[in-house]
């Protein structure tokens, strides 16, 4: 879905933002800029500058450009692995159904992509306690190093506290397993989905009800809490569309 290209240097719109990759804050920035050339085609670049104090001046250490209307998310944190700050840069495609990523840090004293994942469906990608958690759908997994390889393993979500754990599982062969399909929670409550396997088969979780205002989607959690009275209706659709093998969950909020 993505290609990458040389950068291009007119921009139509930038946007900076501070970043800490050596410890020392301030030393470097991420510039995003987006252009739009003549055959209206759209680019988005990620600069990632530092700043040297002996000449005044920024010098630019990264350059990641990528075509198509995306929208763009950046975290800087500390990343156990490494012990040190890195900062994960963000694609998502405009129907937010694809997200390309890459993981920049120091590696022997230059910036490069730790990680670079591709047109993920579903996706996200996080920092969870000094760990950086990859998202497909409702399945979380965690970066982890063996034998100085990166990898990714199966990893679960802490458990909100108070919350109502709705547990599920789908099947190599997309069927939906799960014990209730009806639930009745408090005005304040909150719900939180849990998908038991880790077969690859990705789906949606989606929500209706005429008062979606009163939801409060608990990021990163696959968590919803619930503001006032209502009735809602979750939909768990494998495969992101094979709706002959959708389940509804129906809640009522009291």
């Amino acid at each position: 879905m993505f290609t990458e290209r040389e950068p291009v240097t007119s921009s139509i719109s930038q946007e900076i933002s501070d970043i800490d990759l050596d410890g020392f804050p301030g030393n470097e920035r991420v510039i995003i800029e987006r252009i739009t050339d003549i055959t209206n085609t759209t680019y988005t670049t990620f600069i990632i500058q530092r700043f040297c104090p002996v000449s005044g001046n920024w010098y630019t250490q990264y350059i990641w450009t990528i075509e198509g209307l995306v929208y763009t998310e950046i975290e800087n944190e500390n990343w156990n692995i490494l012990n040190a700050p890195v900062v994960i840069l963000k694609v998502f495609a405009r129907t937010g159904s694809f997200l390309t990523y890459r993981v920049v840090g120091y590696h022997f004293g230059a910036l490069t992509n730790l990680v670079a994942r591709d047109s993920i469906f579903q996706g996200n990608v996080f920092f969870d306690d000094f760990n950086i958690i990859e998202k497909i759908g409702n399945q979380y997994r965690i970066w982890q190093i063996s034998h100085d390889e990166l990898h990714l393993s199966p990893y679960r979500v802490p458990i909100i506290s108070d919350a109502y754990v709705f547990e599920y599982f789908i099947t190599g062969d997309s069927q939906i397993l799960m014990e209730i399909t009806e639930l009745t929670l408090p005005v304040g409550g909150i719900l939180q989905f849990i998908r038991r396997d880790f077969n690859p088969i990705p789906e949606r979780l989606l929500f209706s009800t005429e008062e979606p205002e009163a939801v409060r989607i608990i990021q990163n959690r696959s968590a919803y809490q619930f503001r006032r009275p209502m009735n809602i209706t979750f939909s768990i659709i494998p495969e992101a569309y094979n709706l002959e093998n959708a389940a509804n969950i129906y809640v009522k909020i009291t």
